[in-house]
Parts: structure tokens; sequence; C-alpha cells
């Protein structure tokens, strides 16, 4: 019987699988070798200055990732974490040696969005559809948004709105000094007051309620425009 050590493998016992050397039939080199790099180069360099800002990204590093990200389908973090633990991504990217570090911040993903325009990522999507790759302009929006704000995707939606706060609700309560809550409150006293008559056995008049008089006033107040302190005690102390 063969046993084997529960000892963690240190990492100097661990033997390289390349030895310096690629798999020549790899996916990804044979996808390399296949896109057309300076085609994709010059779309995404055309809205680029030559004078102006800090020296970019070299394109086909940027290109390629955007690639992995969406072949993959992974976040903006975890397409920087792939490529820095493969050898053959960073062949993808046209690193000319394995490195240990990020190829660049997963935050530059957004800044890439924003500068490509959305027919930048048609024409980028168009020349990578034979190669079954697409880039799209909806679909990077969309893992922005799945990415960088999860909150609220385990809460249900109330009427496609969104509370962005712990002082904002939904406004279905009336403010505690709105007539509209007297009024509620008198419309319902009139209707218990309908049933509970209709249980007394007696041939004297059903008591005046003054409810079209009351329902007058109602509609007079709210229909005023300017209510102020006065306004609102006076209305309140109305019979």
């Amino acid at each position: 019987m063969i046993k084997h050590s529960p000892d963690q493998l240190e990492i100097s016992d661990f033997m390289d699988p390349y030895l310096g050397v690629l798999n020549p039939n790899n996916r990804w080199i044979i996808l390399a070798k296949e896109i057309p790099w300076r085609q994709l180069k010059r779309i995404y360099e055309r809205n680029m200055s030559s004078d102006k800002g800090a020296r970019p990204k070299p394109a086909r590093l940027v290109i390629g990732a955007l690639i992995i990200k969406h072949k993959y389908k992974l976040s903006d973090r975890e397409t920087i974490e792939q490529i820095k633990e493969s050898p053959y991504l960073q062949y993808f990217v046209e690193l000319h040696k394995f490195q240990h570090d990020q190829v660049f911040d997963s935050s530059l993903f957004p800044t890439i969005r924003k500068r490509l325009t959305i027919k930048d990522f048609n024409d980028l999507s168009h020349l990578l559809q034979s190669h079954d790759v697409s880039i799209d302009e909806q679909s990077e929006l969309r893992d922005e948004k799945d990415v960088e704000s999860n909150t609220n995707s385990n809460k249900p939606e109330i009427e496609n709105s969104i509370s962005v706060d712990a002082t904002v609700a939904v406004q279905e309560i009336p403010y505690p000094t709105d007539l509209a809550l007297i009024n509620k409150a008198r419309i319902e006293s009139e209707k218990i007051i309908d049933i509970l008559w209709k249980f007394v056995k007696t041939d004297s008049k059903k008591p005046r309620s003054y409810r079209q008089k009351a329902q007058k006033d109602f509609l007079t107040l709210t229909r005023k425009k300017k209510k102020g302190a006065d306004f609102w005690r006076a209305a309140n102390r109305k019979p």
C-alpha cells in the first residue's frame, strides 16, 4: 500500500509543467493567433489623445482582458486575478514573461467603459464574432452593475422604486396635518353609523350628521393654495 504524506506540499517541490515552454495547442494561444489585433487596436485608440493624460495601457492588454472577462463571464477583479495566475492568459494579453503582479488595477475597467463609445463596442464585437467572442456596451454596463452594486439583489422591488437611504419612504401615508386623514375618519364613522342604525328598532328619525356640509367644507379647504399654521389650526378645529 502506498502512503501519501499528509504534510503540506512545499512550493519548491511542485513540478512546473511548462518548463519555460507553453503548449502551442492551448486554446488561448490558438485564439491569440487568429484575432485581428491590429484592427482592434485602431478601434481602441481612435478616441485616445496623443498629448493629454497619462500614458495609456497597451491596446492588446486592455482588449485581451475584456475578451477574457467575457469568455469566462468574470467580474472585474476576478478577471485580473485569473490573468495574474495563468501564463496562457498572460501570453494572450502579450506579456513577454510570466509575472506575479497585476497587469493593471481592476478599477481601470470602468474607465475603459466610459472611454469606448457605443460604436466602438459594436465595431469590436463585429470583429470578434467569428471567434465566438462578443463585447457589447449593454453587457459591460450590466456586469458593472452586478459586480459593484449587489446590495439590493436580495430585496424585493416595490413598484420599480428604490429607497436610497433610511429617511426615504414610499409616499402612501399622508402627512399627519393633512385634512385627508380627518376626512377619511369622518367617512368611515358615517359608514359605521349607517350600519348600526339598521339595527335600531325605533320610529324616530335618524340623527343628522351634516355629512354633505362636511364634505363641502373639506373640498373648499383643500382647494385653498396658501395653507399656513393658522389655516391648519382652524381647519382641524372645524366641527
